[in-house]
């Protein structure tokens, strides 16, 4: 009796952790239903699917009266404190007896350790139930119909094979009914994960694309943001050479030489002739990438050879040539120095990013670290992902002083 009355608050507290609204209401009547309920079935024999399906209804019920989000929510949710239960009951009835006898004996367990077996089961019910109900809630986001199917299915699928196998086990003798449903939920279980494969590869798919697009959003609001720097520094160098001006209107000759030489040093050090070519993404990203670098000190070298637009879309090419080139950045040597090669015709797209450093870059197996800045975590990882999405070569080498990345793909290949 008092086992029973646990069940029944555990599963009223997982309802009502869950219910968004009227939770004293959903939780008085799931424990008056399932209690009510339970000593309905100890006057009579009723099989363990029955028992599951009016427990069901009831969490539904109860999950109603909460005013959970959505009807197949609900059904999802009112399944789990049943499966939780039975998978619990089962492992510790199954490692419990193996502990104690060295074999699955069910009738000696509970003859000799009863009061043990319903401490550990409710301690792990409580705790599994507990856990479930803070992930869902820490999880607020609306699930596509065909997940929640899913994981219905799933759910189902689990608990009816706990039941087949339990009832295998439990009676130690050959049942060909109970041991096909088991086999039979093994298959459809497999079935569904295969689904779910399907399913998690195309969510993938969409949270990659949706971070690509982020991600070229941010490379554009870095443009902007040069653009108008540079728009800035041309306006206060306009002022310079007024004054510059003025100066020679005067006849300061001293004064002359003085401006003129900080004028010179300052074109020197920040002025650049800008990068042209038929590509408008390419000519962006060049510009951007030795403003960065000449900041830092490092001299930048381009050879181009763009006679037709790359083989890649414009945010390809953003996140392709940043991630190269602020590698090269980031993993500048002492030499400061960094050589581009860019080609680009109706055969192939190929780039070479070549630049100094002091000691190793590529780790034991070859490969290059991530880089950790923030906004480019993707680094080599979204590289290869866009030469792998399009059938390229990539290579990487550092010998001699110098690390070498190369890329090449095919015109030949549809992309």
């Amino acid at each position: 009796m008092i086992v029973n009355l646990i069940e029944s608050v555990e599963y009223a507290c997982f309802y009502t952790v869950l219910c968004r609204k009227n939770k004293l209401l959903a939780f008085l009547f799931c424990f008056v239903a399932s209690s009510v309920f339970i000593e309905v079935i100890n006057a009579f024999s009723v099989t363990a699917g029955y028992y599951s399906a009016v427990n069901y209804l009831i969490g539904f019920i109860t999950l109603s009266i909460g005013e959970l989000r959505n009807s197949l929510q609900k059904i999802s949710c009112s399944l789990m404190p049943e499966l939780i239960t039975a998978a619990v009951n089962s492992f510790l009835t199954v490692a419990v007896s193996f502990l104690f006898y060295g074999a699955i004996d069910y009738a000696s367990l509970f003859e000799n350790q009863y009061v043990l077996m319903i401490i550990l089961t409710k301690v792990f019910q409580i705790l599994l139930l507990y856990l479930t109900a803070r992930i869902i809630l820490g999880h607020e986001l609306e699930i596509p119909v065909f997940d929640e199917i899913l994981i219905i299915t799933s759910i189902l699928l689990c608990k009816a094979a706990i039941d087949s196998l339990e009832f295998l086990l439990y009676l130690d003798h050959y049942d060909s009914f109970h041991l096909g449903i088991a086999i039979l939920c093994v298959v459809g279980f497999i079935v569904v994960l295969g689904f779910t494969g399907k399913d998690v590869s195309d969510k993938t798919k969409e949270i990659m694309h949706a971070d690509s697009e982020k991600q070229a959003m941010s490379y554009r609001m870095d443009l902007m943001k040069e653009n108008i720097a540079s728009q800035q520094e041309l306006s206060r160098m306009r002022h310079d050479v007024q004054h510059l001006l003025n100066l020679v209107r005067t006849g300061s000759t001293a004064a002359v030489k003085v401006e003129a030489e900080n004028l010179q040093n300052e074109l020197n050090q920040k002025v650049f002739i800008p990068v042209e070519t038929i590509s408008a993404p390419v000519n962006q990203i060049l510009n951007i990438e030795r403003q960065k670098a000449m900041t830092k000190g490092i001299h930048v070298v381009y050879h181009l050879s763009i006679i037709r637009e790359p083989l890649l879309s414009e945010d390809e090419i953003y996140m392709l040539l940043t991630n190269l080139l602020d590698n090269a950045i980031d993993h500048i040597g002492s030499g400061k120095e960094i050589l581009v090669s860019i080609s680009s015709d109706e055969e192939e797209f190929a780039i070479s990013v070549r630049n100094s450093i002091d000691g190793k870059i590529l780790d034991s197996s070859g490969q290059m670290p991530a880089s950790k800045r923030p906004g480019h975590g993707y680094g080599m990882m979204t590289v290869r992902n866009v030469v792998n999405r399009h059938h390229g070569y990539l290579s990487m080498s550092d010998e001699e002083g110098y690390f070498t990345i190369r890329i090449l793909l095919s015109g030949k290949v549809q992309i």
